[in-house]
């Protein structure tokens, strides 16, 4: 099977500069991580026409690039909606065109449904559910212009996903939602060696859930919440802290960075309360533990939020 070679891509600017144990920087893949990348192609190329839901993350970047190198008849879409941030929108355009491709954006309305605004711990079943059902009817994706065939719709789902309880995998499932990562035992420390090794610039991009992820759960997701939390997290990016989390609790931003950050955090604490501040926030507080996966939720639950008891789940994709 003949694979065609990926453009590398020149700008880093929005890559964390950390480095991946185990990720080379250059050279060969090990024989194992070849015979993978070969097995996952091959699997591609026999699906037919594909349709590949792409946000600009580490993951779907990656099934993108490695559906084009099935050279199949391959269509990225991008649901947009206020949950997205708009870093990650560039950041899937850009993407796309140095593969060779054009993303299509398609607009979601998960705002508009009241389960989801609820905020509940299963919010993301709501969302998926919405954007995957909104690419579905789609006319290209019910039938490829170039061949006349229905689209498979693919998502970035991958192996290390199966451990944490997702709502939004059984809106995959009831929809039709093919994850290949995961059914062929993709891991996200694979997905960063080959995607170094294709030149993809989001390698080492840190995770970045939708925006609706920094609202503790149980209380409403609204689109000036939403404004809020892009817009303060833009301005610490700026003050050069890449992985952070600004938690909206109306009033009072509750700002999450890595441990080794918070020293540094300290230092700019006047520049940092001024910035949010200047976006709405009347109070501003640094927690002392630090960046945390699903931190909003096990706050709420420590508060005693009734919607967010310890039996239920969390969605650890929008953390």
């Amino acid at each position: 099977m003949r694979v065609h070679p990926l453009r590398r891509v020149g700008s880093m600017t929005e890559v964390s500069p950390r480095s991946e144990e185990g990720v080379p920087s250059g050279g060969a893949l090990a024989a194992d991580l070849d015979a993978k990348t070969t097995a996952l192609v091959e699997h591609l190329a026999g699906l037919g026409p594909l349709a590949v839901a792409v946000s600009g993350g580490v993951d779907s970047s990656f099934l993108l690039a490695a559906a084009l190198r099935a050279e199949r008849d391959v269509l990225p879409l991008l649901g947009v909606s206020p949950t997205l941030p708009q870093e990650a929108r560039a950041r899937a355009h850009r993407i796309a065109e140095t593969l060779g491709v054009v993303v299509r954006e398609v607009e979601t309305h998960e705002l508009e449904d009241p389960s989801y605004v609820a905020n509940g711990p299963d919010r993301c079943y709501f969302c998926k559910k919405e954007l995957f059902g909104v690419l579905k009817s789609l006319d290209a994706v019910v039938r490829s212009d170039a061949t006349g065939e229905g689209r498979a719709l693919l998502d970035g789902t991958q192996h290390d996903d199966r451990g944490d309880t997702r709502p939004g995998r059984r809106a995959a499932r009831e929809l039709g939602v093919s994850s290949p990562l995961l059914d062929l035992g993709w891991t996200k420390a694979d997905i960063r060696i080959v995607s170094r090794h294709w030149g993809l610039e989001t390698w080492n991009l840190p995770s970045g859930p939708c925006l609706s992820s920094r609202v503790p759960t149980g209380i409403a997701v609204t689109e000036p919440a939403l404004r809020r939390i892009e817009a303060g997290e833009r301005a610490l990016r700026d003050l050069g802290f890449l992985e952070v989390r600004v938690r909206d609790h109306g009033s009072l931003a509750r700002v999450e960075l890595p441990s080794t950050d918070l020293p540094r955090a300290v230092e700019f604490r006047d520049e940092i309360a001024e910035r949010l501040e200047g976006i709405g926030y009347l109070e501003v507080t640094l927690d002392l533990r630090g960046y945390r996966p699903a931190g909003s939720s096990r706050r709420a639950r420590a508060n005693g939020d009734r919607n967010a008891t310890s039996s239920q789940p969390i969605d650890r994709s929008e953390v």
